[in-house]
C-alpha cells in the first residue's frame, strides 16, 4: 500500500515530542557535526526534512532518524544529482540523537514548516509526496539510470491543506486567493499580512524574520491551501537506502 502524509502547519501546531516527522523549520535530534555542507561551493547545506524509522519509512533499525539536505545554489551545484555532493540523507542511531532542536549554521535559509499528523492511504503519482513499495518518476526519467537500493519515500515541494485555510494575521504571510474558471485557477486576489514580512529569495518560501514559516500562502476557491516548502526544480525528490551500507541517498527530477 502507498501512504500520503497529512500535513500541519508548523506554527499551528502544539505539544512537540521531537519524534515528529517533518519538513522545513529547524532539525530536532541532529548532533551538530553531522549538519553537510556542499561538496561543490562549500555552503551549509538548507534543511528539508526528517523522518523515523517505521513501518512507513523502514530504516533499518528502530530509532534511527532520516534528515535530509539540499544545496539553496541548485542550478550551480547539482542538488538533484546523488553523485554531487550538493544534497545530503544523513542517517543518525538512536543513541547519538540530540533531545532539542539543532540551531541552523549563519547564513542558511530555513523552509516553512509542515509536520506530518498521520500517514492516509494514497494513489502512487509523480506529483505527491508519498512512502509505499516503489517511486513514481515522470516523463523525463531514463530509465537506465534507475538507482539500486530500497525505495524509502518521495516527496514534492508543497505542503497541501484541507480548508478553513488560516487568514494573514495568523501566518503573517501574503495569501494569494485564486477562483473562477475549470480549475478555479483564472482570477487572483491579494491579500497582505498586517505587517511587511522578511523573506529571502525572489518569490519566496519563508520568512527570514520568522524562521518555519511561509512567505505566501494559496488558498484555491474550496478552501484548501498550500504552501511551498523546497525547491525541487518543480520536480519529485526520491530517498532511498542502501541496507548494506546502513547509509541513505537522494535526486529530485522533473
Amino acid at each position: 500500500m502507498f501512504f500520503k502524509p497529512v500535513f500541519k502547519l508548523g506554527l499551528f501546531h502544539n505539544g512537540r515530542t521531537g519524534r515528529e516527522d517533518k519538513l522545513g523549520g529547524l532539525p530536532f535530534g541532529l548532533p551538530p557535526d553531522r549538519w553537510p555542507a556542499c561538496a561543490v561551493c562549500g555552503r551549509p547545506q538548507n534543511y528539508i526534512g526528517q523522518f523515523h524509522s517505521s513501518d512507513i519509512a523502514d530504516l533499518g533499525r528502530q530509532g534511527r532518524v532520516l534528515f535530509l539536505f539540499q544545496c539553496p545554489d541548485g542550478p550551480m551545484c547539482e542538488s538533484w544529482d546523488r553523485y554531487s555532493g550538493a544534497n545530503a540523507a544523513v542517517i543518525v542511531d538512536e543513541a547519538d540523537t540530540a533531545h532539542w532542536p539543532t540551531a541552523a549554521p549563519t547564513g542558511v535559509e530555513i523552509e516553512p514548516e509542515g509536520i506530518v499528523t498521520g500517514w492516509e492511504v494514497t494513489e502512487p503519482a509523480f506529483c505527491i509526496s508519498y512512502a509505499g513499495p516503489g517511486p513514481s518518476y515522470g516523463a523525463n526519467h531514463e530509465g537506465d539510470n534507475d538507482p539500486e537500493g530500497r525505495f524509502l519515500i518521495q516527496l514534492v515541494g508543497q505542503l497541501d491543506f484541507k480548508a478553513p485555510a488560516p487568514d494573514p494575521a495568523q501566518t503573517g504571510a501574503e495569501h494569494l486567493h485564486y477562483s473562477g474558471g475549470q480549475y478555479g485557477m483564472d482570477n487572483l486576489r491579494f491579500e497582505k499580512p498586517p505587517r511587511e514580512r522578511r523573506h529571502y529569495g525572489d518569490w519566496s518560501r519563508g520568512q527570514s524574520d520568522l524562521p518555519g514559516r511561509p512567505s505566501q500562502v494559496v488558498v484555491l476557491e474550496n478552501g484548501d491551501w498550500c504552501v511551498e516548502c523546497a525547491n525541487f526544480g518543480g520536480g519529485t525528490a526520491y530517498v532511498f537506502m542502501d541496507d548494506a551500507t546502513g547509509q541513505a541517498f537522494y535526486f529530485s527530477e522533473r
